[in-house]
């Protein structure tokens, strides 16, 4: 019985997610079939959308790099997400009061994380 659930759980693990998002476009008033596809499509062939995909996925990947090392190392909650979103803020506030000197924020973005964390 539970061997029979277990294997469609693959076919779930993508059939229900798509079934959510068409219903939550036809709640919009949009063509979900149409909305689907742009979302793929946009992403994957056109060169400008290409290049904004890169730039947004980086950060997540060098995120799921350190990750998996601390993983390997059999860390389970390092906190990587976290520290990220506090660097990226810390990044914007000092760029919003001290727009001029720029050449110190990556070292700051750095440590600012590691000093949060503590």
């Amino acid at each position: 019985m539970i061997n029979r659930v277990l294997s469609r759980s693959p076919n779930c693990n993508w059939l229900l997610p798509n079934i959510c998002i068409y219903f939550f476009f036809l709640n919009l008033g949009k063509n979900p079939v149409l909305a689907i596809f742009y979302y793929f499509y946009r992403a994957s062939f056109i060169y400008f959308w290409l290049s904004e995909l890169i730039v947004k996925a980086t950060p997540l990947i060098i995120i799921a790099l350190g990750l998996s090392i601390g993983f390997r190392a059999g860390v389970w909650n390092i906190g990587a997400e976290g520290q990220f979103t506090i660097g990226a803020f810390w990044w914007g506030d000092i760029l919003a009061f001290y727009p001029t000197s720029v050449f110190w924020i990556l070292p700051l973005s750095f440590f600012i994380p590691k000093i949060w964390r503590i």
